[in-house]
Formats: structure tokens, C-alpha cells, sequence
């Protein structure tokens, strides 16, 4: 899994000596903010945690214009911790804590005229009815899921169109909802290719392998790709 920010441009352990040597905190919440959206993108939450804490989310008189950004990538990482712990522990709790404050912010910028939050907005609301559905399947969630994906659909991101459609796929497959399941991860695999990501493109050939309608060999990535030549063109994340 890619997690790491190694390849043919950029050396993150030397990077971040560099960076920490010169005091280059732009840089460096950059890269954390960087390395968070990988490491969820590839599933590895733990990384996604450790780096997300360090994302400042400080300003001084109003918040820069990449900010709602970062509070949307705080809340996916936030709720889906909330929803890997099958036991509501403390950690859950706090994670869902979070993860609703996220939500919060969201709304308050989407009601100020802040039109360009609130497909992530909507995001994060199909993913807390997503949790709150108490592992039985409602058309509600699948309502949420929709306005999800046609608000990122309307507000040309991509990223945010592959993402809504593989999170609603997660959904319907951890409800045994087959045919839906099939149908939103392949439509989530086919905009992951409009985008140019190959290596998600073939983390998703291997986990939901199952689950996606076969393609054609044309199509289909290549095992053998390098994920270093991975490509994450037009995302919208940033």
C-alpha cells in the first residue's frame, strides 16, 4: 500500500529533516495533510490518525481558503475510526465526537453562502447515517449517499465523486446489499480511472474483488504498475 511519499519526485524522509531543519511549517502541514489523504484513500487509519492530529487548524483572523479541506479530511479520518471499532469504547466515542464536529463546522460555512463545502458536507452526513444505521439497511442512507455523490458531481470534483461512490459501496456491501454494492464500487473504480489514481485502482481489484463487475482486459490495471508512477490529476482535495 502506498503510504509512504517515496518515488521519482520526492524522498519524504529527507523532506521532512529538510523542512524541520529550515522551520518549514508550511511545508510540513502540507505533507501531514498530504500523507492523511493517502493513508485513508489506502486504508491504513492509523497512519491516517498520527498524522491527521498533526494538522494545525489554527488561524488568526479568518480561516485560510483550503481549510475546509482540512476539516473534511479530519472527519472522514474521525468517523471512520468511529466505525472500525465495533465496540463503543472510548476511542469510538471520541472519534464520533470529532468526526460530528466536523459536520458542524461544514454547516456553519454551508449557511454562511459557503456553496463550495456542501458536497463534503454531505459526504460526512452519509457517512453519520452510514453509522447510525445500526448495521440494517435504510433507503435513507441510500438517499444520503445519493445527494452525496450528485453534490460532488455538481461541483466537478472527481475525487470527492470516487470517494462518495466507494464509501456508499462499503455500505451496501457490509449490508449485503449486492447489487448496489457492485454497482457504486465499479462506478467508484470507473471515476478512480478518470482521475488517473492506477494504484487505488488496483487496491480495489484486490479488495473488493468480489464485489466489482469484471472489465475487460483493456481496462483493467495492470498488476504490475508501479504505485511510485501513481497519478492524482484534477482531485478537488486540495
Amino acid at each position: 500500500i502506498p503510504t509512504t511519499l517515496r518515488g521519482d519526485y520526492m524522498d519524504e524522509i529527507a523532506q521532512l529533516n529538510e523542512w524541520r531543519r529550515n522551520e518549514n511549517d508550511q511545508a510540513l502541514q502540507m505533507f501531514f495533510y498530504c500523507s492523511t489523504l493517502l493513508s485513508f484513500l489506502f486504508g491504513d487509519l492509523q497512519l491516517a490518525e498520527e498524522h491527521c492530529n498533526r494538522i494545525s487548524t489554527a488561524y488568526e483572523e479568518r480561516p485560510p481558503t483550503w481549510f475546509p479541506f482540512i476539516i473534511f479530511l479530519k472527519g472522514l479520518v474521525s468517523l471512520a475510526i468511529s466505525g472500525a471499532n465495533a465496540n463503543a469504547n472510548a476511542a469510538s466515542r471520541r472519534a464520533r465526537r470529532q468526526g460530528d464536529a466536523a459536520v458542524k463546522q461544514l454547516e456553519q460555512w454551508a449557511d454562511a453562502g459557503c456553496i463550495n463545502v456542501k458536497h463534503m458536507l454531505h459526504i460526512l452526513m452519509a457517512e453519520q447515517a452510514s453509522l447510525d444505521s445500526s448495521g440494517i439497511h435504510s433507503e435513507s442512507v441510500k438517499t444520503a449517499w445519493d445527494r452525496a455523490i450528485d453534490s460532488a458531481q455538481r461541483a466537478g470534483s472527481l475525487a470527492h465523486q470516487g470517494l462518495a461512490y466507494e464509501l456508499a459501496g462499503v455500505y451496501f456491501r457490509h449490508m449485503e446489499q449486492d447489487y448496489s454494492a457492485k454497482s457504486y464500487l465499479s462506478r467508484a473504480r470507473a471515476i478512480y480511472r478518470e482521475w488517473g489514481c492506477d494504484a487505488k485502482i488496483a487496491l480495489m481489484h484486490s479488495r473488493y474483488s468480489d464485489t466489482l463487475e469484471p472489465v475487460s482486459d483493456a481496462l483493467s490495471v495492470s498488476s504490475g504498475r508501479s504505485y511510485e508512477r501513481m497519478s492524482f490529476k484534477r482531485t478537488g482535495l486540495y
